[in-house]
């Protein structure tokens, strides 16, 4: 049996279990062998935690989209790159707050997020990892659509908007 395919903690445990996916940037200082081993020490912690892996994918180096700035060792470093990894697993709420409690200390990631989801995103090709990888597949390109806009009338542009008005407005749209 894998790693990936054992189950840790009793039946009562997993009642309670939800699914959550963990992301993460790891730090580009890394070589790919130092990235898999920090992906690996993470896999480790989340299984001693009774999660079960349902889904992951392997740290990839990519660009990010903007810079990310991250105090380590009282130095402030700034990241235009990272490797990209994830994890989708079930737990208890009480062993995913572990687990973000260590993303969130581990001095060789740079961000992590933990987020509630659903099975569906283990093997959901759309994840952005499975989009960053590079493709021999001709990019799509939209042809861009022209919108009219309705004309405005000259004393609508004058009139100072009305707070509760607007307030009262996004009540209607909100559902709880």
């Amino acid at each position: 049996m894998t790693d990936e395919q054992e189950i840790v903690g009793t039946e009562a445990d997993m009642e309670d279990s939800r699914i959550y996916e963990a992301a993460f940037h790891i730090v580009p200082s890394l070589d790919e062998a130092g990235a898999a081993a920090e992906v690996a020490d993470i896999k480790k912690f989340l299984v001693s935690n009774g999660a079960t892996i349902l889904g992951s994918g392997e740290p990839m180096l990519m660009e990010l989209a903007y810079e990310i700035q991250k105090d380590i060792d009282r130095k402030r470093h700034t990241f235009t790159r990272a490797y990209f990894a994830w994890f989708v697993f079930e737990a208890s709420p009480e062993a995913a707050h572990a687990v973000k409690e260590m993303l969130g200390a581990r001095l060789t990631l740079v961000r992590s997020l933990l987020i509630k989801t659903s099975k569906e995103a283990a093997s959901d090709r759309r994840h952005p990892a499975l989009l960053a990888t590079p493709s021999n597949e001709a990019p799509v390109v939209e042809e861009p659509v022209e919108v009219e806009e309705a004309p405005v009338a000259a004393d609508e542009e004058k009139k100072p908007m009305d707070v509760e008005v607007v307030d009262a407005e996004i009540a209607k749209l909100v559902v709880e």
